[in-house]
């Protein structure tokens, strides 16, 4: 599924994976993709996430991001930002997620 995603995604934006440390046990990945937009400033941005194992949720996420990148809307002034998260592990996952992506280090 993260390949399908990878492939659909990257068509409009950047699409990274982030393995996850603290959940579950096995290999666990968060996907992520970023639209960005054409007047932000890069350090504010939308969250939207969906689980990797309901495929509705996959579908409009994806349709989501075919649509606004097609159209790249002038008034958009924030980055979007898809976060595809495993299947139980929501708060974890995102969680992990922020505390990365927040981090002084990186």
């Amino acid at each position: 599924m993260r390949n399908y995603i990878e492939q659909r995604a990257s068509k409009y934006g950047e699409v990274y994976h982030q393995k996850l440390l603290t959940v579950g046990y096995g290999m666990r990945y968060n996907t992520y993709a970023y639209l960005r937009s054409k007047d932000g400033f890069g350090n504010e941005c939308n969250v939207i996430t969906a689980p990797l194992n309901y495929e509705p949720s996959i579908t409009f996420v994806l349709t989501f991001i075919e649509l606004m990148g097609r159209r790249e809307p002038n008034w958009l002034s924030k980055d979007l930002l898809f976060i595809f998260y495993p299947e139980t592990d929501y708060s974890f996952a995102v969680q992990e997620f922020l505390d990365v992506y927040y981090s002084e280090n990186i």
